[in-house]
C-alpha cells in the first residue's frame, strides 16, 4: 500500500491523495495546479 501513496513518486512522479472531504480534495487540486503552472512560469 506505501507503493500507491508514496512509492510512485519516484517511478511516475506523481503520488496517490485520498481525502473523503470533496472540498480539501479540491482545494489540493486546485494548489498543486497552481505550483505546476508557477513552475513552467504560466502564471
Amino acid at each position: 500500500m506505501n507503493f500507491l501513496y508514496k512509492g510512485t513518486k519516484e517511478t511516475l512522479g506523481s503520488t496517490m491523495n485520498v481525502n473523503v472531504d470533496p472540498i480539501k480534495l479540491a482545494d489540493k487540486i486546485i494548489e498543486d495546479l497552481r505550483e505546476k503552472r508557477k513552475a513552467l512560469g504560466w502564471e
